[in-house]
């Protein structure tokens, strides 16, 4: 079926007109609110722009996609074991081969300008475990199950050694949906797999410690690398609490100086923008959608936003109901992961890399999905 038909046959979806609405919004409500001035300001605009039609082909393709779940099965196991590969070689390179990093020290794919920042990359590494564990009973394979089972294993020591704290709340949530959606039988595996995992990431420590010490004192280089593994991971992350976000989002609502930019926001660029970040000293972006989405659209851009998260997710359990609960349990590990983390859910081109796909990708599969398991029973 093409296409252009199957999006005509779309039309009166709910879903399909908030994800318009909200695009829309947040589009021209930043380009009446400041618009495409001049030089610098002009091409940020123009990036935003061009993130957004980006966006808008990569939903329509999924959209058309999602026609055969099956299909993306295939898909998921080849990004479980592109993500292992990777993983893999990200930990043998910084952890045994490159003098100036350490074993132990917060993990990032090598792969992607030779070291991807770790928070971005304990959020991916994550998706495509819950992946994975998502489709495991759906491989019968034998050697395809083992070749699951290794990229399981490798995945879940490579989301610890991140250190991310969005990524294993978002595994935890992630694993409480599978729980939800599967019953507690039939989620032991993978629970069982995550503690055990946290677990030996915890109790491992001392003796990881005691090697980067060994590794730190033996390599004479300049400028002397500094051990970054503590003896207790755990207690480090929590000790880290939020990062300064807390800071982050209230710094960003003070930024708004007139009332009604709480109903309509200050747009995706401009100098209201830029103020509203530039009172935090992390100021490339606001590290979380939802707060973004409230500064750039106002609790307008909020609203549609929330309203489309509820759609997908409503639909995501439907199908869950009916044997095909990868959406919405890969759906609840990208809200969660980008509660804290994330620039936009309205272009491709975010700051953060791939992070808006944490949710784009499931979400439209899911509405469409469900979609078209509608039609077949109408």
């Amino acid at each position: 079926m093409p296409w252009t038909a199957i999006w005509t046959q779309a039309r009166g979806d709910a879903f399909r007109a908030i994800a318009t609405y909200f695009l829309c919004w947040m589009t021209v409500r930043s380009l009446f609110g400041y618009g495409m001035v001049d030089g610098r300001d002009g091409m940020i605009a123009t990036g935003w722009l061009l993130g957004g039609v980006l966006l808008a082909c990569f939903a329509i393709v999924t959209w058309h996609v999602a026609q055969d779940l099956r299909s993306l099965d295939r898909l998921g196991l080849w990004t479980g074991y592109s993500a292992a590969f990777s993983a893999a070689v990200s930990i043998v390179i910084f952890y045994g081969m490159l003098p100036n990093h350490v074993f132990g020290e917060r993990l990032t794919n090598w792969f992607v300008h030779g070291g991807l920042n770790s928070v971005t990359t304990g959020l991916t590494y994550g998706f495509a475990l819950m992946w994975l564990w998502c489709i495991r009973d759906r491989v019968a394979a034998p050697r395809e199950r083992l070749l699951l089972n290794i990229s399981l294993i490798i995945l879940l020591a490579a989301v610890c050694f991140t250190r991310c704290r969005g990524a294993l709340l978002a595994l935890l949530a992630a694993h409480v949906a599978l729980t939800f959606v599967r019953g507690v039988r039939r989620s032991t595996l993978p629970w069982v797999a995550l503690l055990g995992a946290i677990t030996l990431f915890q109790i491992t420590g001392p003796s990881v410690a005691r090697l980067v010490n060994w590794q730190v004192a033996t390599r004479a280089i300049s400028p002397p690398v500094e051990a970054s593994h503590t003896s207790a991971p755990i207690q480090e992350m929590l000790t880290r609490w939020d990062g300064g976000r807390t800071e982050i989002y209230a710094r960003a609502m003070r930024g708004f100086i007139d009332p009604h930019e709480w109903l309509i926001g200050v747009g995706q660029w401009g100098p209201a923008e830029i103020f509203t970040r530039s009172l935090s000293y992390m100021h490339m972006h606001h590290h979380s959608i939802f707060i973004a989405t409230l500064v750039h659209g106002g609790l307008i851009g909020l609203g549609l936003m929330l309203t489309l998260l509820f759609i997908g997710l409503k639909r995501a359990h439907s199908l869950a109901r009916a044997s095909e609960d990868t959406w919405f349990v890969l759906l609840v590990f990208g809200c969660t992961g980008l509660i804290f983390d994330g620039q936009t859910l309205t272009s491709l081109l975010s700051i953060p890399q791939m992070e808006p796909l944490l949710i784009t990708f499931p979400l439209v599969t899911a509405a469409s999905a469900w979609w078209k398991r509608r039609d077949a029973l109408a």
